[in-house]
């Protein structure tokens, strides 16, 4: 028989499972999120994103924001399969790393969902041609926030400065 904290634990993970249903891709790979590698770069040159091609079940990214020569924000990001599900891992810095669901791959679009987390819920990719806009949005103390940025493909590690 089950113990009671078992019960729990199980129901738990189950909400928790639930609360962002994943886009199942039963082949294994990383497929749907391949388009994103390379390097995307803010249209004043300050912010690069740049993700490396799928291998080894993984795709690296990193994002850095420079100003007046200056590293003002840099972020890890790491796409890997958890299960049967594509998974976005952020870590910003100076923050825990976060992990957010694939939930919508649609496209030249995708959406990566964490509903428990404190701000964003929503990370969103959205290609057109040689343009990128990433849209974050949620919850944040009760207020209902959204900000996007428009970047360009770029050629690797050389954004226009």
């Amino acid at each position: 028989m089950a113990s009671r904290h078992g019960l729990v634990a199980l129901s738990g993970l189950m909400v928790a499972c639930s609360a962002a249903p994943s886009v199942p891709t039963g082949d294994g790979s990383l497929e749907p999120v391949a388009w994103l590698a390379g390097t995307w770069c803010s249209e004043d040159g300050e912010t690069e994103e740049t993700w490396a091609p799928p291998r080894g079940g993984t795709m690296i990214g990193t994002n850095r924001t420079v100003r007046g020569g200056r590293t003002v924000h840099h972020e890890f990001l790491l796409l890997l399969r958890v299960h049967d599900a594509i998974v976005y891992r952020a870590h910003p810095a100076g923050q825990a790393p976060n992990d957010f669901t694939l939930v919508e791959a649609e496209g030249d679009a995708l959406t990566f969902a964490d509903p428990e987390h404190d701000y964003p819920q929503r990370i969103t990719y959205a290609r057109r041609g040689d343009q990128l806009t990433v849209t974050i949005s949620g919850d944040a103390s009760g207020d209902a926030k959204r900000a996007s940025w428009r970047w360009v493909r770029g050629a690797p590690l050389q954004c226009p400065r």
